[in-house]
């Protein structure tokens, strides 16, 4: 999988500089890139670190 080294935010997925850059890129398996993503952290309690909107632009999580 390619691991964006910066993570991408509602603020910054709509700049190349930072989503595109393949200076920002690394390749990671899937369980790293997960386990560093914190995909699945908050499986137990049914809520996400990152959602979508009907269109598929991330909507920010406020906890």
């Amino acid at each position: 999988m390619v691991h964006h080294t910066t993570m991408l935010t509602p603020d910054n997925i709509s700049n190349p500089d930072i989503a595109l850059n393949h200076d920002l890129l690394e390749y990671v398996c899937k369980p790293c890139h997960d386990r560093e993503e914190g995909h699945f952290l908050y499986r137990e309690e049914r809520q996400r670190r990152c959602i979508f909107d009907d269109d598929g632009n991330p909507i920010e999580v406020v906890r």
